[in-house]
């Protein structure tokens, strides 16, 4: 007899924003085990890159003169979330704290840079492809956006300036309970866990969004039987 796992739900998407303007880029980014929607969009704004008191909650009515120190373009790709009246339908409201909406043509994935970062964290970053459990899929993740946000310096930063713009998008890479949000700071990783080099783009690679992005990544699904085993 063959014990059989549930994979239900084993699945972690990733909403995450690259700022790779000024002397400290930096990449953000929060993993939940849900479907992300246009609400988790907006509390992630607010919350993460707004910093506003209370986040999405506190939108309407938002302490007396609070608006972000600089302001913020968000550049987004034209996923149905973004444009969603539950998010899009809010821009005034959050103009009003120095956060801007600039939405890319459609179709011009080649013009956000956080699809780059997905890119490399899916295929350079994790190569192991199968995991046993959604615990084991959610430290991947969570481990290979944390060597990529170390990474992150000046230099770095211009490599993704050479055909494209910031960044703001989504991906999967599986599913695992709980939601954490990150931000590291910018700075060279310890010598041990240096990420391998990022790839410069192909013509026609995908890569998204200006000064603060967010994205969804891509799906890496796991195994019911302890059976692991590496990309190719």
């Amino acid at each position: 007899m063959v014990n059989r796992e549930d994979t239900k739900n084993r699945r972690v998407n990733v909403l995450g924003a690259l700022n790779d303007t000024g002397p400290e880029p930096e990449l953000l980014w929060t993993t939940v085990e849900h479907r992300i929607d246009a609400a988790t969009v907006l509390d992630f704004v607010c919350n993460h890159i707004a910093r506003l008191p209370g986040g999405a909650d506190r939108l309407s009515t938002s302490p007396a003169g609070f608006k972000r120190s600089r302001p913020c373009t968000i550049v987004l790709d034209n996923a149905s979330i973004h444009h969603a009246d539950a998010f899009k339908g809010r821009r005034e409201e959050l103009a009003a704290i120095g956060v801007h909406l600039f939405y890319l043509p459609s179709r011009s994935p080649e013009l956000n840079r956080i699809e780059r970062i997905w890119r490399s964290v899916k295929y350079q970053d994790m190569p192991v492809r199968a995991y046993t459990t959604a615990k084991e899929l959610h430290t991947a993740v969570d481990r290979a956006l944390d060597r990529r946000a170390a990474a992150m310096t000046p230099a770095t930063a211009q490599i993704l300036k050479i055909t494209s713009h910031g960044g703001f998008g989504g991906g999967s890479c599986g599913k695992g309970p709980g939601t954490s949000p990150r931000g590291l700071p910018s700075g060279p990783p310890p010598a041990a866990s240096t990420p391998p080099p990022m790839r410069t783009p192909r013509t026609g690679s995908p890569s998204r969004q200006p000064a603060s992005s967010a994205d969804t990544p891509s799906r890496t699904p796991t195994r019911s039987a302890p059976r692991p085993t590496t990309a190719s």
